[in-house]
């Protein structure tokens, strides 16, 4: 073998990753046929050649999981809240302004109180809509008037238990009641995971739960989060939802995407498509909307503007535009 291809071929090899003294340990007569045998050498994990990524990479994961959670508790995602290590309550109204002058309300509470003195650890949950996140579809919920949100708002209250907290899932059971007549107990078992490749964040979230008035059934959640700058970041959600009593699953994907202009005040724009399995997949509903959202005092107290565009299968998909202005306070000290 030449002397130069022989070079070449021990100069690759140490390019890949084995060590530099292989080179010193090469015969001094280069007509010799083979590299030696250090050189095939099992490479040890912190002399590895790629060692100069690992610091990247975990800034990029960190950095990814910062991100993330900042957009999360700007814009008050329910999930970060679910996964608070104390207690806390969030209380939002919405005016809805509709084409032709019309105007509908929404009032929202949610109340998670730590229990310090149990040795399971149990929350007490207050909440207006335990099942809301099992079918979100826009505008459903809204009511004429500010009294008749306020009256025909339905409350549920449990408590919650975390199951496995050192485990790489995150599972918690409730258990409560709806509070109207008659009374509407139940039970609800959560696990999530979430999981950092390169510059992709994946969240999992599966949800088995049970109504004594609407039956049993399951939501299943994926949502992958990648940012686009340090103020910028891009989110992929879809769920499934399926109950038994009508055998169908519940579908929508939305694409988002977050900026943050300052640390006050940040926007969301989303694209979103609802539908059904059965006769088969369709979808049925189109929304359109931007989020412009700021916070006016201390950390606390947020308004946010909601144009949106809404087409449904149900009016023909003619398009319906609203706007909804929001005021939102939040309490406690220890839900980011």
């Amino acid at each position: 073998m030449p002397k130069q291809i022989l070079l070449f071929v021990c100069l690759f090899i140490t390019s890949t990753g084995y060590p530099l003294t292989v080179l010193a340990q090469i015969d001094d007569d280069l007509d010799s046929q083979y590299c030696p045998g250090p050189a095939i050498a099992v490479q040890e994990e912190d002399q590895s050649f790629f060692t100069f990524l690992n610091s990247p990479h975990k800034d990029a994961s960190s950095g990814l999981e910062w991100l993330s959670k900042r957009i999360d508790t700007f814009f008050a995602n329910e999930d970060l809240y679910e996964e608070s290590t104390g207690s806390f309550a969030r209380l939002t109204a919405s005016t809805i302004l509709r084409e032709g002058g019309k105007q509908s309300y929404l009032g929202d509470l949610s109340v998670r109180l730590e229990l310090p003195h149990t040795k399971k650890k149990l929350k007490l949950i207050i909440e207006t809509d335990a099942d809301k996140n099992l079918e979100n579809r826009p505008g459903q919920l809204s009511q004429p008037t500010p009294n008749q949100a306020l009256s025909e708002t339905t409350y549920f209250a449990g408590v919650e238990q975390k199951l496995a907290e050192k485990s790489l899932w995150d599972v918690s059971t409730s258990t409560g009641i709806r509070i109207r007549s008659p009374l509407d107990p139940f039970v609800r078992l959560r696990m999530k995971r979430e999981v950092v490749f390169k510059y992709w964040k994946f969240r999992f979230t599966e949800t088995l739960f049970h109504f004594h008035s609407s039956g049993t059934g399951h939501n299943s959640t994926f949502e992958w989060d990648r940012p686009m700058s340090k103020k910028d970041l891009f989110r992929w959600h879809t769920t499934a939802t399926w109950w038994d009593d009508t055998d169908h699953y519940e579908l929508s994907n939305s694409l988002s995407f977050f900026h943050e202009i300052t640390d006050r005040r940040a926007l969301a724009y989303s694209i979103s498509v609802f539908g059904s399995n059965k006769p088969t997949v369709q979808a049925d509903t189109y929304l359109f909307d931007v989020r412009y959202r700021q916070r006016i005092h201390k950390d606390w107290l947020y308004y946010e503007i909601n144009p949106q565009v809404l087409y449904e299968k149900i009016n023909n998909f003619t398009p319906e535009k609203t706007l909804t202005l929001k005021l939102e306070m939040i309490f406690g000290d220890k839900y980011l």
